[in-house]
């Protein structure tokens, strides 16, 4: 079963955080246990994305809003995709393409983490 989590990019310290996602008075945060309490973290709401279960070649945890590179099998055909959420399941949506596509129920070839959304938007020009 796959472990159900979060990370947003934390408002003061700059970084990304890991835990659990909670919402209050239009606030987003991130909540790490710490000592059996919750040590919620403010974080920017467009940086959210949720853990999917999945780790690439170096054994980084794959999350919504992730940008990989992958490859079908064959050497010559690699890509480079954003992970979203739809439809009830985690997909890969092409840079240069608007129509998400199926990634194969999970089975991509090689996936390497190279940057997100949100820290890497340089990357997203195709």
């Amino acid at each position: 079963m796959r472990e159900i989590k979060f990370r947003g990019y934390s408002k003061y310290m700059k970084k990304f955080v890991y835990g659990y996602f909670l919402k209050k008075n239009n606030e987003a945060y991130i909540a790490r246990s710490m000592f059996g309490g919750l040590l919620p973290e403010t974080v920017e709401p467009e940086s959210i994305g949720q853990f999917t279960g999945l780790k690439d070649i170096n054994e980084k945890e794959i999350y919504e809003g992730d940008i990989i590179l992958w490859s079908d099998g064959h050497k010559s055909n690699d890509y480079i995709d954003i992970v979203i959420f739809k439809d009830g399941s985690f997909r890969c949506r092409n840079i240069n393409s608007l129509l998400p596509y199926d990634s194969g129920g999970g089975k991509l070839f090689y996936p390497k983490v190279i940057g997100n959304i949100y820290e890497n938007p340089e990357l997203l020009k195709g």
